[in-house]
Protein backbone atom coordinates (compact mmCIF):
# COMPACT_ATOMS: atom_id res chain seq x y z
CA UNK A 1 0.00 0.00 0.00
CA UNK A 2 3.25 2.24 0.21
CA UNK A 3 4.75 3.31 -2.61
CA UNK A 4 7.60 5.00 -0.47
CA UNK A 5 8.22 1.05 1.59
CA UNK A 6 7.88 -1.02 -2.09
CA UNK A 7 10.69 1.51 -3.50
CA UNK A 8 12.63 0.74 -0.17
CA UNK A 9 12.10 -2.52 0.62
CA UNK A 10 10.67 -4.21 -2.53
CA UNK A 11 7.63 -6.41 -3.73
CA UNK A 12 7.18 -10.12 -2.03
CA UNK A 13 7.14 -12.50 0.73
CA UNK A 14 10.58 -11.65 1.86
CA UNK A 15 11.24 -7.43 1.21
CA UNK A 16 14.41 -6.05 2.16
CA UNK A 17 14.00 -5.00 5.67
CA UNK A 18 16.14 -1.72 6.28
CA UNK A 19 17.25 -3.18 9.36
CA UNK A 20 16.47 -6.19 12.33
CA UNK A 21 17.12 -9.81 11.45
CA UNK A 22 15.92 -12.22 9.21
CA UNK A 23 14.65 -15.69 9.24
CA UNK A 24 14.15 -17.85 6.46
CA UNK A 25 10.90 -19.67 8.00
CA UNK A 26 8.02 -18.05 9.94
CA UNK A 27 8.60 -20.54 12.53
CA UNK A 28 12.45 -19.51 12.98
CA UNK A 29 11.05 -15.66 13.29
CA UNK A 30 8.65 -16.88 16.04
CA UNK A 31 11.22 -18.57 18.06
CA UNK A 32 13.59 -15.85 17.13
CA UNK A 33 11.07 -13.26 18.86
CA UNK A 34 10.38 -15.79 22.07
CA UNK A 35 14.18 -15.91 22.62
CA UNK A 36 14.84 -12.22 22.31
CA UNK A 37 14.05 -9.90 24.90
CA UNK A 38 11.62 -6.72 23.54
CA UNK A 39 11.48 -7.95 19.69
CA UNK A 40 9.54 -7.21 17.23
CA UNK A 41 8.61 -9.74 14.48
CA UNK A 42 6.07 -10.31 11.93
CA UNK A 43 5.09 -13.70 11.30
CA UNK A 44 1.83 -15.47 10.90
CA UNK A 45 -0.87 -15.13 13.52
CA UNK A 46 -1.35 -18.97 14.32
CA UNK A 47 2.32 -19.26 14.70
CA UNK A 48 2.79 -16.26 16.89
CA UNK A 49 -0.08 -18.01 19.23
CA UNK A 50 1.19 -21.22 19.42
CA UNK A 51 4.32 -19.60 20.86
CA UNK A 52 2.51 -17.24 23.28
CA UNK A 53 3.99 -14.46 21.73
CA UNK A 54 1.69 -11.21 22.40
CA UNK A 55 0.04 -9.65 19.58
CA UNK A 56 -0.29 -6.28 18.48
CA UNK A 57 -3.35 -4.45 18.17
CA UNK A 58 -3.44 -2.65 14.70
CA UNK A 59 -5.34 0.82 14.52
CA UNK A 60 -8.00 -0.12 11.71
CA UNK A 61 -9.44 2.78 9.19
CA UNK A 62 -12.53 2.97 11.79
CA UNK A 63 -10.41 3.75 14.20
CA UNK A 64 -10.72 0.99 16.48
CA UNK A 65 -7.57 -1.32 17.48
CA UNK A 66 -8.12 -4.93 16.71
CA UNK A 67 -6.03 -8.86 16.81
CA UNK A 68 -5.46 -10.51 14.12
CA UNK A 69 -8.04 -12.75 14.36
CA UNK A 70 -10.31 -14.50 12.43
CA UNK A 71 -13.18 -12.57 13.43
CA UNK A 72 -11.53 -9.81 12.15
CA UNK A 73 -10.24 -10.56 9.15
CA UNK A 74 -13.46 -12.21 8.09
CA UNK A 75 -15.04 -8.91 8.81
CA UNK A 76 -12.87 -7.38 6.38
CA UNK A 77 -13.68 -9.68 3.51
CA UNK A 78 -17.47 -8.38 3.97
CA UNK A 79 -16.47 -5.23 2.54
CA UNK A 80 -14.09 -6.51 -0.47
CA UNK A 81 -14.82 -5.65 -3.71
CA UNK A 82 -13.47 -8.63 -6.37
CA UNK A 83 -11.49 -6.93 -9.21
CA UNK A 84 -12.19 -8.31 -12.86
CA UNK A 85 -9.37 -10.59 -12.65
CA UNK A 86 -11.11 -12.12 -9.39
CA UNK A 87 -8.28 -10.63 -7.32
CA UNK A 88 -9.41 -9.14 -4.13
CA UNK A 89 -7.30 -7.15 -2.19
CA UNK A 90 -8.69 -7.12 2.41
CA UNK A 91 -5.90 -4.40 3.55
CA UNK A 92 -8.05 -1.60 5.29
CA UNK A 93 -11.42 -3.47 5.03
CA UNK A 94 -14.91 -1.58 6.06
CA UNK A 95 -16.01 -1.93 9.34
CA UNK A 96 -15.32 -1.69 13.26
CA UNK A 97 -14.34 -4.98 13.54
CA UNK A 98 -11.82 -5.55 10.54
CA UNK A 99 -8.69 -6.14 10.66
CA UNK A 100 -6.47 -3.66 8.55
Amino acid sequence: MSPEFLAKAGPGESPKWPVGISAARSQDMADKVRATSWSIGYTESNLAQMASLSMARINNPAGEFVLPTTKSIAAATLGAKMRDDFRVSLTNGLGKDSNP
